[in-house]
């Protein structure tokens, strides 16, 4: 399959899309997101998905500019455009990764929300790529790191600012480790930086 990206419901090559350096998605991580996959070509869950999305976006008070429907269906339409431009002598469709993203729009320089119009869809399609069979066999390292995220600050939406985590992948790279165990403040484990966390005890998840 190919790369694609959708802004604002147009398909884009990768190395043609752009955003403006003035979207407040880049200058202040304004913005949330959804991570999606497809099993067999269909998105997982995909209306919960765009449920949770609108509810990130409640949270921070950024306007859905159209309905989860709506975005929903500019979702499955980039996974069929990556698909439908793979090379035709490729082995089947792989399944994808997607993230689908919701900015707060463009603004003047200033933390002001007010100030920002438009909000910015972005969704981006790339091939699926699973961790190695090994590591679901042997198990990984991991190391524990205590930290406030951003989404914290948000009442657990799902926001685009992820220097917390990227600083805990970077701690657990750092010492041999293959993943990064956030805690809260209380000492719980809260997720992983690029996963979550279940526990199976006594036969029970």
């Amino acid at each position: 399959m190919s790369r694609i990206v959708s802004i604002d419901g147009t398909l884009h090559a990768p190395e043609d899309a752009k955003v403006s350096v003035y979207d407040r998605g880049f200058l202040y991580g304004d913005s949330v997101f959804e991570t999606i996959r497809t099993y067999s070509g269909k998105c997982f869950a995909l209306a919960e998905h765009m449920t949770r999305l609108e509810r990130s976006a409640a949270m921070v008070g950024i306007p859905m500019p159209i309905t989860p429907e709506a975005f929903a269906a500019e979702i499955v339409a980039a996974i069929s455009a990556a698909q439908a431009g793979a090379p035709s002598s490729a082995a089947p469709a792989a399944d994808s990764y997607v993230r689908a993203m919701l900015s707060r729009g463009m603004g003047p320089l200033g933390l002001d929300p007010s100030a920002a119009v438009a909000p910015l869809r972005v969704i981006l399609v790339e091939a699926l790529q699973t961790p190695a069979a090994a590591l679901y066999r042997d198990g990984i390292a991991v190391i524990t790191v205590r930290t406030e995220r951003a989404a914290d600050a948000a009442h657990g939406a799902k926001v685009g600012n992820y220097l917390a985590s990227l600083l805990a992948l970077r701690a657990a790279r750092a010492a041999g480790a293959h993943e990064a165990l956030v805690l809260d403040a209380q000492g719980r484990i809260l997720e992983g930086t690029t996963s979550n966390v279940f526990l199976v005890k006594a036969g029970r998840w």
